[in-house]
């Protein structure tokens, strides 16, 4: 096991909680007790109000036995027991963690990678795992179920390493990972809070995670009109406490969310007095990239299920992908990974929305490697794989791979890919979406810019640099971002999610103000779709004015009219596949009433005219269509069909269904690739232009 040295002579005050943190701990510790009365103190209240309303009912049954008293008594004792038993139910209250994506690993298996984090936990002074789990994810956490008594007995943590994380991380880097998760309870402030962290998830599930008492409440109601009567009286109640405990829970949020960022930079200086500043810092810049690897990795794997392929192992082809990914972005490859830097870690930059954890605030990487440049604190660098921690690392890694697709459905016998097959396939199909290094993938993963070539155009660069400065490089990723977290918040803003809170920019808001967040992000979208449009113009300019000089402007405004017609039809096929899967997904339900099969049929049959139509002109196509001789042949059989998808007698035709699908998504295939390549085509053209 190689484990690096860690710094010498680092100044003890690094890792001191500074006086500003420990303000910050006992105003949140403050807040809790004051909860923790005000609890106690409705305990009480609730208690007296049960013995009363006990007491009540049975005096009102005794004063003059009848059913109806009968019923009304056990209602009123039952709206105290209700009462009482939704403050009583905080105390066997538990949160446990989602384990199913995890896989559990023992001291026998990885008895060097336990010895490593022996070691580490060790000097830095922190407890050793309860246990330790592996994912597939580019992420490494620690985690712990907890109850009502957590905020009073001590909790063992639990370590999941992401493995996806280690595939991109050196020794150096990941000894720094890990020391910034265990920095958060290495010293005495510190597990302070760490207290105050499961204190404030405790609280947050006890008031918004009611499912269990509603349903309890609702049956209780539906034994009959007298108890409904009093359950909701109970109920009113019920909401008068949360929304004091609500309150109570806003003002430990108001002080945490400082704590909790004080919290990140104090668990980095812990990492940095360990591991050193880099170590951490380029492993944090790492991140984003390595994510938005693996997710594309995963995409690919999906379009690879329909051939029945499966990977071997995935872990080799997301370095495949980052490869890719370096030479799409102009990142230099050191060890056989990208090497990101502060420049390309900002063109990445990941959402600003955070919905999964809603008790922890994040700096951003930004700050954080700020930070870390500042501490400066110099160390071993061993630069050697994080998989030589590991024992049998490519064992382990197929394991991990066939635990990842446990979940996919493939056909008896599935073809497995082995490094050099899928390194074969996935460079023939990223050639088409690979474009000149010139750009610096500027023009990745994103649509043409509406045109009119026969303006006037932009003139006022005299070259590529001149537009292609670090501001515009992020334009792309920026309005990627942007479009995720507006889709996030509008859901949030329409209650289709169950968030009460969410965090934007490492502040917390309630769901009522996803909407003004909203408008906030529509608005920085439409300047930095401007920017980007403006953007292309100059550079569409800069190819013109070329094309002007050799007489080539005929050939400019062909390509460039092409690509954009293109990409608009390919827009429209991808609308309407979307259209068609809409109307059908009735079809796929059991049970489905006569009225809604027949509106099926009514809306399949008043669509599939147009789907037909495009068909018909894609295969009169001159140009290749990306389409096999048997996928030409669907898409024949498919124009030139009558079929009913749905009869009253027989129900739905499955083999008419299963055709229409196959067909528009073979459709939206043909013109996916079409706008492909003939965007492939136009940025070839104009990089020899602009060169």
């Amino acid at each position: 096991m190689r484990y690096p040295a860690s710094p010498s002579h680092v100044d003890p005050n690094v890792t001191e909680p500074s006086a500003s943190f420990k303000s910050e701990v006992l105003k949140v510790t403050g807040a809790i007790v004051l909860f923790i009365i005000v609890y106690v103190l409705l305990m009480g209240l609730a208690m007296g109000l049960a013995l009363a309303a006990g007491y009540g009912g049975i005096a009102f049954i005794l004063l003059h036995p009848s059913f109806i008293t009968l019923m009304i008594g056990l209602g009123l004792a039952g709206l105290g027991l209700m009462v009482l038993f939704f403050l009583i139910k905080f105390l066997f209250a538990r949160n446990k963690v989602d384990r199913s994506h995890l896989v559990e690993v023992t001291r026998q298996q990885q008895p060097e990678l336990f010895s490593f984090i022996e070691q580490l936990t060790k000097e830095i002074g922190a407890p050793f795992p309860k246990r330790i789990y592996f994912s597939s994810d580019v992420n490494a956490s620690v985690f712990y179920d907890s109850g009502f008594w957590s905020m009073f007995l001590p909790i063992r943590k639990n370590l999941q390493i992401g493995l996806g994380l280690v595939n991109v991380l050196t020794v150096s880097e990941f000894k720094a990972v890990l020391a910034h998760e265990f920095g958060h309870f290495s010293q005495r402030s510190m597990k302070l809070g760490s207290y105050v962290y499961n204190v404030n998830q405790i609280i947050f599930n006890l008031l918004y995670d009611n499912r269990g008492y509603g349903n309890a409440l609702e049956s209780w109601g539906n034994i009959s009109g007298y108890f409904a009567f009093f359950a909701n009286i109970t109920v009113r109640i019920v909401q008068g406490i949360q929304w004091i405990l609500q309150q109570m829970y806003g003002l430990i949020n108001k002080s945490y969310m400082g704590l909790s960022r004080q919290m990140e930079f104090h668990a980095d200086a812990v990492a940095a007095s360990t591991a050193g500043s880099s170590a951490l810092a380029t492993a944090l810049m790492k991140l984003d990239m390595a994510n938005l690897t693996q997710q594309k990795l995963y995409q690919t794997y999906n379009n690879w299920i329909s051939d029945n392929l499966k990977a071997r192992n995935m872990f080799p082809n997301h370095v495949e992908v980052m490869k890719h990914f370096a030479k799409d972005f102009s990142l230099p490859v050191v060890n056989g990974l990208p090497v990101v830097d502060e420049a390309a870690a900002k063109r990445l930059a990941s959402s600003r929305v955070v919905v999964e954890d809603q008790w922890a605030s994040h700096p951003s990487t930004e700050d954080r490697v700020a930070y870390l440049n500042r501490l400066n604190i110099a160390a071993e660098n061993v630069i050697e794989s994080a998989w030589v921690i590991f024992r049998e690392p490519e064992h382990l890694q197929e394991m991990m791979t066939d635990f990842v697709y446990r979940s996919v459905t493939l056909k008896e016998n599935p073809v497995l890919l082995d490094d050099k097959s899928f390194r074969e396939r996935y460079a023939q199909e990223s050639d088409v979406y690979s474009y000149p290094d010139l750009y610096q993938g500027y023009f990745n993963n994103r649509n043409a810019t509406e045109l009119d070539v026969n303006q006037p155009q932009v003139r006022d660069a005299d070259n590529l640099a001149d537009v292609l400065t670090s501001a515009t490089l992020q334009l792309p990723r920026q309005l990627e971002v942007l479009a995720n977290d507006i889709q996030l918040l509008e859901t949030i803003r329409d209650q289709a999610q169950s968030v009460k809170t969410f965090e934007f920019n490492s502040q917390r808001y309630a769901q009522k103000q996803a909407g003004e967040i909203l408008r906030q992000l529509q608005q920085e979208k439409e300047i930095a779709s401007g920017e980007l449009a403006y953007a292309d113009r100059r550079i569409y300019a800069l190819a013109y004015a070329t094309a002007e000089r050799v007489g080539a402007v005929p050939t400019w405004k062909e390509k460039l009219s092409r690509w954009q017609a293109c990409e608009k039809q390919a827009q429209e096929t991808y609308a309407y596949y979307a259209t068609i899967m809409g109307i059908m997904q009735p079809a796929y339900q059991d049970p489905v009433s006569l009225e809604t099969a027949q509106a099926v049929q009514s809306q399949l049959a008043a669509n599939e005219a147009k789907g037909k139509e495009w068909i018909q002109l894609l295969l009169q196509q001159p140009d290749p269509l990306y389409l096999n001789q048997e996928e030409r042949d669907t898409l024949r059989r498919f124009a030139t069909s009558n079929f009913s998808y749905f009869d009253p007698k027989t129900g739905f035709n499955s083999e008419s269904l299963d055709l229409f699908v196959r067909a528009i998504g073979l459709l939206q295939y043909a013109h996916t690739q079409r706008a492909a390549h003939a965007k492939k085509d136009y940025l070839e053209w104009q990089a020899e232009m602009l060169r």
